[in-house]
């Protein structure tokens, strides 16, 4: 017995050895991809610099109140700063600062500011406020989300605080390199998805039944929602070419070859990933807490509960899709309904065209991960009672 525990210890180890070593690799693959791919830039920003500084003090300003703008001023402000960090680190400069509707940046004695600092060739630069310096609080607050994950949800909170980082860590050091330099944005994203779920998930739950029932569930789901957004996309004649961003995405296209048609595709992959992960996995969870609960159930009978489970996800689930489109469409809206906009022009327009195609691509690769994931899952786990 002693023997028999030996060896599944050690193999357990090896595994999870195996896997580290493969994520390191990962890592240092994603690494080398990032730092020698990026050759090309539509702008030549090397004479410009956005350096932090600290205000000393505001020698002049000449304000006036914008009504019923929630205290937002215009006017101009005459400020004197001190670099904190760039080429002229430590030196005070007094400058002259301008608020108006757009750049509306209120200066005040003690704050933060990104300064944007424009050397001329043979001149003097030239110093103007760029923003708050919102760099420490950003930091603060991803801090406090950690902490809070960390303490509501203990180890496994842990855990997803190291999946969600090394997921975003994959996405800008492996997808968004490869895309740009001309990568199949269809390979990349399955790619992005493939090895972002397996890594999730085993860190998440271990090497188990679980963790491979929620990993070939939320794969299969993924790319039910890519084959159903290039069904959407063929239906609405959309594709890469009908973003805002098109004429900027030419220019890169021309000098690093990147594929515009197809990264519409790869952001609905990505897009779906979350909602389609959360999905199977909450779901494999709950059909194996019923199996250990009653190992004689069939698998007719797991497969029929979780359909029964699934029915709540996707009602929620599918309305998270189309809330979160709506919140962070809500501003591009309210425009569209000063302008008049006609019914049949709002439908027709590129952008509610993509934005819809994303949505409805997503909240069909939720709905086909209940059954996916109660299949899955239903099969796997009535063939053994022991996970």
């Amino acid at each position: 017995m002693l023997r028999k525990d030996f060896h599944i210890s050690g193999f357990r180890i090896l595994k999870l050895a195996g896997g580290g070593v493969l994520l390191i690799l990962m890592v240092l693959f994603c690494l080398f991809q990032f730092n020698t791919q990026i050759q090309y830039q539509t702008y030549d920003n090397t004479n410009i610099s956005y350096n932090r500084a600290a205000v000393l003090k505001v020698t002049k300003e000449s304000l006036e109140l914008i009504p019923n703008s929630g205290g937002r001023y215009l006017g101009k402000q005459e400020i004197v700063i001190r670099m904190k960090t760039g080429p002229y680190k430590g030196e005070q400069i007094t400058l002259q600062h301008s608020l108006s509707t757009t750049h509306n940046v209120h200066v005040k004695t003690g704050q933060s500011l990104i300064i944007r600092v424009e050397s001329v060739e043979g001149g003097s630069p030239y110093f103007s406020v760029y923003n708050y310096d919102r760099t420490p609080g950003m930091i603060a607050i991803v801090l406090a989300f950690f902490v809070l994950t960390v303490s509501v949800g203990g180890l496994k909170g842990l855990r997803s605080v190291i999946g969600l980082l090394f997921t975003l860590f994959f996405i800008l050091a492996f997808m968004l390199p490869a895309i740009y330099n001309g990568y199949s944005p269809v390979w990349c994203s399955i790619i992005t998805v493939v090895v972002t779920t397996g890594v999730n998930m085993i860190v998440l739950n271990g090497f188990s039944k679980k963790t491979m029932c929620a990993v070939v569930s939320t794969m299969a789901g993924v790319m039910m929602t890519g084959a159903f957004f290039s069904l959407i996309s063929f239906i609405l004649h959309i594709s890469g070419y009908t973003v805002s961003e098109t004429e900027e995405l030419l220019l890169i296209s021309g000098s690093t070859g990147m594929k515009i048609q197809e990264v519409l595709f790869a952001g609905a992959l990505i897009s779906s990933l979350g909602a389609v992960m959360d999905t199977s996995l909450s779901l494999a969870s709950a059909l194996l807490e019923i199996q250990l609960t009653d190992p004689a159930r069939s698998f007719r009978q797991l497969f029929s509960s979780g359909i029964n489970i699934g029915k709540d996800m996707i009602g929620t689930m599918t309305n998270t899709l189309i809330l979160a489109f709506v919140g962070s469409a809500l501003v591009t809206l309210l425009v569209l309904i000063s302008y008049g906009v006609a019914f049949d022009q709002l439908m027709s327009s590129d952008y509610i065209a993509v934005e819809i195609a994303h949505g409805i691509a997503g909240s069909t690769g939720i709905v086909l991960s209940v059954p996916l994931t109660s299949l899955i899952a239903a099969w796997v786990y009535s063939r053994t009672t022991k996970m």
